[in-house]
């Protein structure tokens, strides 16, 4: 763990939590001054009434009510400002554990992106439980995780990986704004963000604001009810008078009531997704930028002369004032004489008009910012780590001091690794436990790492656009009959129809054919070898047959030996996990058979 690094998260936290502190003594003084303010007023109130005071009553209430306001008002913005700076601490505090390396207790681990049949999300820990979608993530939006799982799913082009390291590179020093922009996101997780239902409602068709009937409904009978209103005051006519105004508004609402209650199941419980959102863009459109990709992201958050944030405000507000109509009173004293619920449905609609080409594309924006937010956290983490060059090569992977970046650096020891030209292929022997594995999960990681737009935990790195294809972890099926010799086969045919696929492919394949007898193994890992060799596929295999070793002998220019050995010390196995040239020369099954206990002759 850097110290430095994690003495400035920790100093974040402890300065947001006198904040915290700050906002809560805050919290319980207008907490009492509007209680105390209200039980005052209602007294008074209460006392005027009781006199015959009319006109110290009617004062009384008509100046306490928006002095209540203002206190609730300040109050609400008080409370959502301790709960900004709670966030920010808990951001921090989470930084701290991903630098001692505890992240697997995060919430947000990405497993519902986890699919066994990918390329090698399933291989090389992506998603789930101590995944590396699980350290990254920084998203807020349900939108935000699925664009960085794709990004971790899929290669970029090199001109996208390049733009998006950019970008990490930018906003790696905007550590308020990327905290801000996260903790913003974080007050409004604890509801559903209900993004698709959202664009459902956008672009589905409008009913009213292509009638123009009912918008001329909609501004002459208010008009008429509220003149017949001042006509019967003015001349002292009887209230009768107003009933037929009354009845008039009564059937048009009537007639579109069912369009309001469809209209409001449906926006109600959007009302949490256009303030997050809002509240994103808001932040977006305040922050200056000068890389391409960050600018384009704001750029694409622009309608006309209007600030984004400010029409999803607007619509956020039309939500909630046709959310009014569910008060009875509201409904009889406001609504049926304005005829409020056609005036807001025809409002709504005229946003929807307004902006549903352009609101799938805000909610885009936002999560793409997101996904680089993930990346630009992890390059603060670890400065150390190299952003690789994007060559336009046919085949090249060359990486110096080459570690895994999800294993504790106190414990990972790295490698120099190169693997250039298609048709390349290293055969990495090994004993039991000495890193094999681990190392073909390394380069293949920091592979993702890399076509995500994202640093690599290595010194530094050139590398090719490819696809990455891995075989390691095939488990038998009991329910579809299937043995874990034959769900490796099948897994290994999915790497052979992609022999003429675009662009060049990586694989990565562990202890091949481990599940038949050494012989099988050795004829068919040798015709594998020699079949994605002239494939022009490159890559990694590794074994504990040392006769695949003799391979390199048929075409030393592009298959070649490495190994992971380990060394008995003192009756004690030693692992250095140091990847060397040529076949294994040391070998520790008999050795960990005889250290449990079973006797060998």
């Amino acid at each position: 763990m850097n110290p430095d690094l994690s003495n400035f998260f920790q100093q974040r936290a402890n300065y947001f939590h006198q904040q915290v502190q700050v906002f809560q003594k805050q919290d319980n003084n207008y907490s009492w001054a509007r209680t105390v303010f209200f039980v005052v007023a209602l007294i008074l109130v209460i006392w005027f009434a009781n006199e015959r005071d009319a006109i110290y009553t009617a004062l009384t209430f008509l100046v306490a009510l928006p002095i209540f306001i203002f206190l609730v008002k300040t109050h609400q913005k008080i409370i959502a400002q301790k709960k900004h700076f709670q966030f920010l601490k808990l951001i921090n505090e989470k930084e701290i554990k991903r630098l001692e390396g505890k992240f697997d207790e995060f919430e947000n681990d990405g497993a519902e992106f986890f699919d066994e049949t990918h390329s090698y999300s399933a291989d090389l820990d992506i998603f789930g439980k101590n995944s590396l979608f699980q350290y990254l993530t920084h998203t807020v939006t349900p939108l935000g995780k699925q664009v960085l799982a794709d990004w971790l799913s899929h290669s970029a082009d090199a001109q996208e990986i390049r733009s998006r390291q950019e970008a990490v590179r930018e906003l790696g020093q905007k550590i308020d704004f990327l905290q801000n922009f996260e903790a913003s996101g974080l007050a409004f997780k604890q509801e559903a963000l209900e993004v698709e239902k959202f664009w459902a409602w956008v672009v589905k068709d409008n009913q009213l604001t292509n009638n123009q009937i009912f918008k001329l409904i909609s501004l002459v009978l208010p008009f008429l009810f509220v003149s017949t209103l001042l006509i019967i005051a003015i001349f002292d006519l009887p209230l009768l008078w107003i009933a037929l105004p009354f009845l008039l508004n009564v059937f048009v609402l009537g007639k579109v009531s069912e369009w309001v209650k469809n209209t409001l199941a449906e926006v109600s419980p959007l009302l949490t997704t256009v303030q997050a959102v809002g509240k994103l863009i808001g932040l977006i459109e305040q922050e200056e930028f000068e890389s391409e990709k960050n600018k384009q992201i704001k750029n694409s958050l622009r309608h006309d002369k209007i600030l984004v944030s400010k029409a999803i405000k607007k619509l956020s507000s039309l939500i909630a004032n046709l959310e009014f109509r569910q008060n009875p009173y509201f409904f009889a004293f406001i609504n049926i004489p304005l005829l409020w619920d056609l005036h807001f449905l025809i409002r709504l609609e005229s946003w929807k008009k307004a902006y549903q080409k352009e609101a799938k594309q805000w909610f885009e924006a936002v999560a793409a910012l997101e996904a680089l937010n993930s990346l630009a956290c992890f390059h603060i983490l670890h400065p150390n780590y190299a952003f690789p060059s994007i060559e336009e090569k046919q085949f090249l992977y060359k990486a110096k001091n080459l570690g895994h970046p999800l294993i504790h650096f106190s414990k990972r020891v790295s490698n120099d690794f190169s693997l250039a030209d298609r048709g390349t292929i290293h055969i990495i022997t090994g004993s039991n436990m000495s890193g094999k594995s681990t190392f073909l999960r390394t380069v293949g990681i920091n592979a993702v790492l890399a076509l995500a737009g994202a640093p690599v935990c290595a010194n530094e790195m050139q590398i090719c656009v490819l696809q990455t294809f891995t075989s390691m972890r095939t488990h038998d099926s009991l329910s579809e009959s299937v043995s874990s010799f034959y769900a490796e086969l099948k897994r290994i045919r999915l790497l052979l129809d992609k022999l003429n696929h675009e662009p060049p492919m990586l694989f990565l394949l562990d202890e091949i054919l481990k599940g038949t007898n050494s012989e099988d193994r050795n004829k068919g890992a040798k015709g594998l070898i020699r079949q994605l060799h002239k494939s022009k596929l490159s890559g990694l295999v590794s074994t504990h047959d040392l006769a695949l070793g003799e391979l390199a002998k048929e075409n030393p220019a592009y298959i070649n030996n490495y190994s992971f050995n380990s060394e008995l010390i003192d009756n004690q196995l030693h692992f250095p996990y140091q990847l060397s040239e040529g076949v294994c020369q040391s070998f520790n099954a008999s050795v960990l058979m005889k250290m449990i206990g079973i006797e060998i002759e």
